[in-house]
């Protein structure tokens, strides 16, 4: 994953877990809610800042996938499988 295109800040109460999607690595990130910071092309200045729910983050070719959902870590790991 590109360590310049996301930032998290998480409190005490928030889990990050590694998990692998259809062989690829990625977080699901559960708890309370948490800070994410977009950032793009290059660029390090915060685009948007937000709280975010329970949260799968994932890389798949070349891409970073996010899936913010209320389900939990086994429901959301099949429905980011089904995307590839």
């Amino acid at each position: 994953m590109n360590a310049d295109a996301f930032t998290k800040i998480i409190e005490p109460g928030t889990k990050v877990e590694p998990v692998t999607v259809d062989g690829a690595r990625g977080y699901w990130i559960a708890g309370r809610p948490h800070a994410i910071f977009y950032r793009s092309g290059g660029d390090t200045s915060v685009e948007e800042l937000r709280l975010a729910g329970n949260v799968l983050i994932w890389e798949h070719d070349g891409l970073t996938f996010r899936l913010e959902t209320t389900a939990d870590r086994a429901t959301a790991l099949r429905i980011a499988a089904s995307t590839h």
